[in-house]
């Protein structure tokens, strides 16, 4: 036998169950499993440079970047993510290019960078020279106007200028990205 208190308890946590549950129904959004629906997307054609100085492309910036600065943006996390809507390359031999500037310091002698799609590991770079200009194979994934493409960073040597002792900025920097570039 349950006393009225057993009974109130059950019931507390149920409606947090529940509103536990429609909280992620309501808020979950997996772009990785979307079509392109949205104007937001950021539309590139093969051989288009897009650059992120000055808050340019900053759509394509979905999550885990700074405020852009007049030469481009700091990712700000172990983890960043952008989009594209790819047109003109087929995914079979698509690449993209990327410039950017990896945190280095004694402390941190270089910066890895995983890149995902798709729950598709796509492939790694290690930075070690304080500018870096690279290419990511996209392993065949369907790129065009119904298939956007999210690019999630893993950045597991993030790191701040703190920490560093290099300034006071709290943020968890690891590259600097300039701009990316699709092509075959």
């Amino acid at each position: 036998m349950t006393t009225n208190g057993e009974k109130d308890l059950r019931i507390t946590l149920c409606i947090v169950a529940a509103a536990a549950v429609l909280a992620v129904t309501f808020w979950y959004h997996d772009p990785f499993l979307e079509k392109a629906q949205t104007p937001n997307y950021v539309v590139v054609e093969r051989g288009q440079t897009l650059t992120f100085r000055n808050g340019e492309n900053r759509g394509a910036l979905i999550w885990g970047w700074g405020e852009p600065e007049s030469w481009g943006v700091w990712s700000d996390w172990y983890e960043a993510q952008l989009s594209f809507v790819v047109l003109g390359i087929s995914g079979e031999n698509a690449r993209i290019f990327i410039e950017c500037t990896p945190l280095l310091d004694a402390e941190v002698p270089e910066q890895k960078i995983e890149f995902w799609s798709r729950n598709i590991r796509l492939g790694e770079v290690t930075l070690k020279e304080p500018k870096a200009s690279f290419s990511i194979p996209l392993n065949g994934l369907k790129l065009g106007e119904d298939f956007p493409l999210v690019l999630r960073l893993r950045m597991p040597f993030a790191r701040s200028a703190q920490e560093l002792h290099i300034s006071d900025d709290p943020r968890k920097l690891a590259v600097g990205l300039v701009s990316v570039r699709f092509d075959n």
